[in-house]
């Protein structure tokens, strides 16, 4: 080993070590972005596969083996990082059997080919293996999560390993072998690429759920009024909704018998039964304390009574569990039908207004 080459090997170890510092620091004061730590966990991988060229300088087999299966963790928990940002499960058995099968294909020819081809089968079916693994990664990144250009550069870096290994396997089966100097090259400025795009994905995540938290109510997860106006508004295209307002009746007299805690248990099963009842394009928010505004799509005012009317059944009949306790609860609705060009807040308001005709009328009951 050139001491260019050990250099370059070091400079690779530590620039991962430093990147699983950062991502485990950032973690540390976000622990809710798991995402963070992954990626941490990715760049230790890394450090662990080139300190093993680097500290054993003709490795045998089993170190091989071990430093090609931690370049594969590396991709592993990358992906699994970007999973996690967009909603799916970290490790889906087709990532995880990757690393396993790295390890396979750079040990098997050793055991298995005549000794004078093992090495040469050994890089083709390894560094096939790691190609694949970054493809699969590389094109899942591309094609899935919110556009953005972070994720099309870490999209294209991680497509861009397997043009670098093919040259290099290229130039050196034709006697113009660069050394793994071109290799360790390749590798840091695609994983400066790499992390670079986690950062900005990392801080693009952070502001989407802060925006979406600033517009959801923290008891039941529904809208708050900010967040059912801007969805409306998103959603509207000109096209007549009905709207649903609903009461929780007699809500004072559940928070004076069972307690405040109790209380928020049905405001919370409310909402849970409310968004059981709804299609894809509804909307459902909390507008304050047990007042609720519910927006569907289908503008027909028959099946908008209905809808109301099966919440309605629906919550009268099922008592709230809470604790020990059974908490009955009934609800009140007043329905109304956005007009052509009608502005929302006037449809809520006439909402409103059948709301309390519900409740002067004996409560527990929909009125239009």
């Amino acid at each position: 080993m050139t001491l260019d080459h050990a250099t370059l090997q070091f400079c690779s170890a530590l620039m991962y070590g430093v990147f699983a510092v950062m991502f485990a620091g950032l973690w540390s004061g976000r622990r809710k972005e798991r995402n963070l730590l992954l990626w941490s966990v990715c760049n230790l991988f890394g450090a662990a596969g080139s300190l093993a060229f680097l500290l054993v300088p003709q490795p045998p087999l089993p170190v091989l083996a071990a430093s090609f299966t931690c370049f594969s963790g590396t991709i592993l928990f990358a992906g699994a990082g970007i999973r996690l940002i967009d909603g799916r499960r970290p490790f889906p058995p087709h990532m995880v059997l990757m690393p396993p099968v790295v390890a396979a294909a750079c040990a098997l020819p050793f055991l298995l080919a005549p000794a004078a081809l093992a090495p040469l089968l050994s890089l083709a079916l390894t560094t096939t293996a790691l190609g694949t693994h970054s493809v699969m990664l590389g094109l899942y990144v591309l094609r899935n999560g919110r556009p953005s250009f972070s994720r099309r550069a870490g999209g294209v870096a991680l497509l861009a390993y397997v043009p670098a290994y093919l040259t290099w396997i290229i130039l050196d089966i034709t006697g113009h072998a660069p050394g793994l100097q071109f290799l360790l090259v390749a590798d840091q400025m695609m994983n400066y690429v790499l992390v670079m795009a986690f950062f900005t994905m990392a801080e693009e995540h952070a502001r989407r759920v802060l925006s979406e938290q600033a517009l959801c109510d923290e008891l039941t997860g529904s809208l708050n009024r900010a967040g059912l106006y801007l969805k409306a508004g998103e959603r509207a295209a000109g096209r007549p909704r009905a709207v649903l307002m609903a009461d929780l009746d007699r809500f004072k007299a559940i928070n004076d018998r069972h307690g405040h805690a109790a209380g928020d248990a049905v405001i919370r099963a409310f909402a849970e039964r409310v968004r059981g009842a709804l299609d894809a394009g509804d909307l459902v928010a909390r507008f304050g304390g047990e007042e609720f505004v519910i927006l569907l799509a289908d503008p027909d005012p028959d099946r908008a009574m209905e809808r109301a009317e099966a919440i309605r059944r629906s919550l009268a009949a099922t008592p709230v569990r809470w604790n020990e306790a059974a908490i009955a609860a009934t609800v009140s609705f007043g329905v109304a039908v956005e007009e052509e060009g009608e502005d929302l807040a006037r449809a809520i308001e006439r909402a409103d207004r059948a709301l309390y005709a519900a409740k002067a009328g004996g409560r527990n009951r929909v009125a239009a």
